[in-house]
């Protein structure tokens, strides 16, 4: 059973691409949503920043991104920044979630990045970061409970429920702390 999970963990759930293994597909149905739902769909001038932003936050997912520190990273305003993170979430290409907190605190800090899909993530990164991935795979399962992520003290919860705390490990053992 483990070795069909570290497959899902590294295909992802497209079914087109799981049943093919073609990552030519995968690459295709990727540009066709960047291209037609954002870059034609908003008027973006330059494609090969919307491409590069994609390649950012897949590079964050199961961690923070500061829309700030994208834009200083891209060269861009924070205002553009927010617009573009705004894009890939309508697209479900990302899904995020918030710090748990005060009002203040949640728009203080950076969000949570996850990709729509473990395999367009891993397409774009490497298979690398098992525990991101499991963790990305948790929210999928979780999203309806409309989860947040606590930071108190230098220590990180992964996800808090109405009804619990949970913390994404892969093949990792837990410490006290």
């Amino acid at each position: 059973m483990e070795q069909y999970f570290i497959d899902f963990m590294k295909t992802g759930g497209i079914p087109e691409y799981v049943l093919t293994d073609d990552i030519g597909y995968l690459e295709e149905l990727c540009d066709n949503l960047i291209y037609k739902d954002i870059i034609a769909a908003y008027g973006i001038k330059d494609p090969l920043l919307i491409r590069n932003y994609f390649k950012l936050l897949m590079e964050h997912s199961g961690k923070q991104a500061s829309i700030n520190k994208i834009a200083k990273i891209l060269k861009i305003s924070p205002d553009s920044s927010r617009r573009y993170f705004s894009y890939f979430q309508n697209t479900y290409l990302i899904h995020s979630i918030e710090r748990c907190g005060k009002l203040n605190e949640r728009i203080r800090v950076g969000r949570k990045i996850y990709a729509g899909d473990i395999g367009i993530r891993n397409m774009i990164t490497g298979f690398r970061d098992k525990g991101a991935i499991f963790e990305n795979l948790l929210l999928f399962q979780i999203k309806q409970d409309d989860p947040c992520y606590v930071y108190e003290n230098g220590i990180e919860i992964d996800f808090k429920t109405k009804k619990c705390l949970i913390e994404a490990k892969f093949n990792d053992k837990m410490t006290d702390k």
